[in-house]
C-alpha cells in the first residue's frame, strides 16, 4: 500500500516477456493422398459383410490389415505394399444393439485367458491398439503391422530386444444395415434435480443403409435397491411434426423419428443409472 492507493508489484515475474511461438503440423505424402489418413478405407456393411476398398498411402508395407472394435476383429487385407489398393469383402458379426448411456470399461481382450501362442499374442496386440481410438461399441479402428522404424534409439543406440510395430487410425463404416455398427450417441442436456429426478436427451446417429426399421429400448441398471428404483420412461422427437411421442415397448420409429439419420431421445429416471439401446426392428 503506497498512501491511499493500492499497488500491486509483481517481482521476478516475466509476465511481459516475449516468447517465441512454435506451431507443429503434420502432413501425409502420398500420390493423389490429399487429406486421406496414411491408410484410406471406404468400406460398408451388408447382410453382415464388410465390403468397400483399401489404399496404403505410405511408403512402408502394411500387413495383417484389420478392423477392429472393442470386441471384433475383422480381417481385410494380409499384405498392402506401398501405394497399393485392395478390395474388401470379409464377413462380420457386429451383433444387433448399440449402448447409447451407461458407463463402459474397456474389454479385457478374451486372447489374455486363452493359452500363450504367437497368434493369441497378436491378436492381444491388435485389441490394445485398437484401444487408442475405439473404446465404445460403434466405434472401430484399422490396425495394420509395419516394420519398426530404425530412426529409435536409446542411450544413442538401437534397442537390441525384438519388438512389434502397427498403424491405427480411427474409422467409420460409410453405410451399414445393421444397428451393431452405429455410433456412439451424445448427451445434448441434461436437466432435473438429481437425484431425485434426472432428465437427459440423446442425439444417436442411424447408420446409413439401416432400412429394416429401429427401435428405441431403455432398461435401468443396478444402482438402487430392487422395488426403489422406477423404470425409466423414454420419449423420441418427431422432426417433422416438433413433438416428443411416448414409445410403445418394442415398437419401430416413424419415419419423422429418424428423419435425417438421427434420432433424438429424451429420457426420464429417477437418476439411477439406465442403458439406452439402438436396435434393429425384428
Amino acid at each position: 500500500m503506497v498512501a491511499s492507493a493500492p499497488v500491486v508489484t509483481f517481482p521476478n515475474v516475466p509476465v511481459w516477456d516475449v516468447r517465441p511461438v512454435e506451431t507443429l503440423s503434420e502432413t501425409h505424402k502420398g500420390a493423389d493422398a490429399g487429406a486421406a489418413m496414411p491408410i484410406e478405407a471406404r468400406l460398408s456393411l451388408r447382410a453382415g459383410r464388410v465390403q468397400g476398398q483399401v489404399v496404403n498411402h505410405t511408403a512402408r508395407a502394411v500387413r495383417d490389415l484389420q478392423l477392429a472394435s472393442p470386441s471384433v476383429q475383422v480381417p481385410l487385407v494380409g499384405s498392402l505394399a506401398p501405394g497399393a489398393s485392395a478390395a474388401v469383402d470379409a464377413p462380420l458379426n457386429a451383433g444387433t444393439a448399440s449402448v447409447l448411456g451407461g458407463k463402459l470399461g474397456i474389454p479385457v481382450p478374451p486372447a489374455v485367458f486363452q493359452p500363450a501362442s504367437a497368434q493369441t499374442a497378436v491378436t492381444t496386440m491388435v485389441t490394445l491398439a485398437a484401444t487408442e481410438v475405439a473404446v465404445r461399441p460403434g466405434e472401430w479402428a484399422l490396425v495394420g503391422q509395419v516394420d519398426r522404424t530404425d530412426t529409435l534409439r536409446v542411450g544413442g543406440e538401437r534397442p537390441h530386444s525384438m519388438g512389434q510395430a502397427f498403424v491405427v487410425e480411427p474409422a467409420l463404416l460409410a453405410s451399414a444395415d445393421t444397428a451393431g455398427a452405429a455410433a456412439p450417441a451424445r448427451l445434448v442436456s441434461t436437466y432435473g434435480k438429481p437425484p431425485a429426478s434426472v432428465v437427459e436427451v440423446f442425439e444417436q446417429p442411424v447408420p446409413r443403409g439401416l432400412t429394416r426399421g429401429v427401435v428405441v429400448t431403455a432398461s435401468a441398471q443396478q444402482g438402487k435397491p430392487i422395488g426403489l428404483a422406477t423404470a425409466p420412461s423414454i420419449q423420441v422427437y418427431d422432426w417433422s411434426s416438433g413433438t416428443w411421442n411416448a414409445v410403445p415397448a418394442g415398437a419401430a420409429l416413424t419415419a419423422g423419428e429418424v428423419a435425417g439419420g438421427v434420432v433424438r431421445v429424451r429420457v426420464s429416471t429417477d437418476g439411477s443409472p439406465v442403458t439406452l439401446a439402438l436396435s434393429d426392428a425384428s
